[in-house]
């Protein structure tokens, strides 16, 4: 299993870094479907868009919206609602999705 597994072309992924300097660092936007690969994996093609500065984990943290999410970190399938357009506030300058390649 893979966290890639249901990706569909059109959605978005959070990038976090989790080392030195912990916190948003981009955003991949798929263009395609994920498909499974021979090691049975799954891969989809995307565009890695970077977040600068990058959205630290202190900030995320500090966001009663976004804490619930980034206190405990895990592999996510879908980020709830309200954390999703909280993300979307904090990162106004990213191309709206589904535009521009």
């Amino acid at each position: 299993m893979c966290c890639l597994r249901s990706t569909a072309s059109g959605t978005r992924a959070v990038v976090y870094r989790s080392g030195r300097c912990q916190g948003i660092v981009g955003v991949v936007d798929f263009l395609t479907d994920a498909v499974p690969r021979a090691d049975r994996g799954w891969e989809a093609d995307g565009v890695f868009r970077p977040v600068e500065p990058h959205l630290p984990r202190a900030e995320l943290l500090a966001d009663p919206d976004l804490r619930p999410v980034f206190a405990h970190l895990q592999s996510r399938r879908r980020l709830p609602g309200l954390a999703r357009s909280r993300l979307g506030a904090l990162l106004p300058d990213l191309p709206r999705l589904g535009t521009a390649r």
